[in-house]
């Protein structure tokens, strides 16, 4: 098998080795992280319909007595409901910022792409196969790291990334603006009550996108930054964290077919403007 440089995560497969080793060049890396800077945000959000939505981390969604939750939003039944083969892969946005010299700061953890309908990447030597009980294996690790979720939005994801502020590519670029939550899809946002906070600032150092924020003692949320992740409630010992549903609830594509044909839609709609 080859090799990649010293300090570099092994990955499960040798073929996926020798594909980056073949195309994440030095020059490869530049101009991507030029193109990300210039050019991505542009791309990925000049449609109303993007192709991922953020969902809660399991355990942080409030009782189902209280809020009616979709299964689309509930990331315990997306696990429950699919039939297809599991894989899980590398994260590619990690693999590439560990190619730069620029490793993730929230986490040493590589393995986290975990896809639904795994059977073609497994097939390609791209990813690997697991069972149903190490997919809710590998999104326990996600949510100890404070990764959020991001499906691809439709109400049968085929892949569910879990991602930090420091390596995707939309969440990095995004969280240089000032109101992130514009242009996302979430159906719940975060709320603090002051009178349980201690002050303890877990929430801060947790989110991915720095939506909380600690004044004289209590922390706050930003709701223009908060996309409703979750990794703040089941991180909070205190209790003073919930999930709100937000009051008009945004229901997804029913499958990848009818998401990218809505946003082609929506992409020439644009240009007979």
């Amino acid at each position: 098998m080859d090799t990649l440089p010293v300090g570099f995560p092994a990955t499960p497969s040798g073929v996926e080795i020798r594909l980056l080793k073949r195309f994440f060049t030095p020059e490869l890396l530049q101009d991507m992280a030029q193109y990300t800077r210039e050019a991505f945000g542009r791309e990925i959000f000049q449609v109303r319909t993007p192709q991922v939505r953020t969902i809660p981390v399991e355990k942080s969604i409030p009782l189902p007595e209280k809020y009616q939750v979709g299964s689309y939003d509930n990331v315990r039944e997306l696990i429950d409901n699919n039939t297809d083969q599991f894989a899980v892969a590398n994260c590619i946005c990690r693999q590439a910022m560990d190619l730069r010299g620029q490793s993730c700061s929230v986490s040493d953890l590589r393995e986290l792409c975990l896809i639904l309908d795994g059977e073609h990447y497994i097939n390609m030597g791209l990813a690997r196969p697991i069972t149903r009980e190490e997919a809710f294996d590998t999104l326990d690790k996600a949510r100890e790291a404070g990764f959020v979720l991001q499906p691809l939005n439709s109400q049968r994801p085929d892949a569910i990334c879990c991602c930090c502020g420091d390596c995707c590519g939309i969440l990095r670029n995004i969280k240089q603006l000032p109101r992130p939550a514009d242009y996302y899809i979430s159906n719940f946002y975060a709320e603090i009550d002051p009178e349980l906070c201690t002050g303890c600032q877990v929430c801060v150092e947790r989110c991915q996108l720095d939506a909380p924020y600690v004044t004289d003692g209590i922390a706050a949320i930003n709701l223009d930054r908060c996309i409703g992740c979750g990794n703040c409630v089941v991180t909070c010992e205190a209790g003073a964290v919930q999930l709100k549903k937000k009051d008009e609830e945004t229901v997804p594509p029913r499958n990848s077919e009818e998401l990218y044909k809505k946003i082609a839609a929506e992409k020439a709609a644009r240009k007979q403007l």
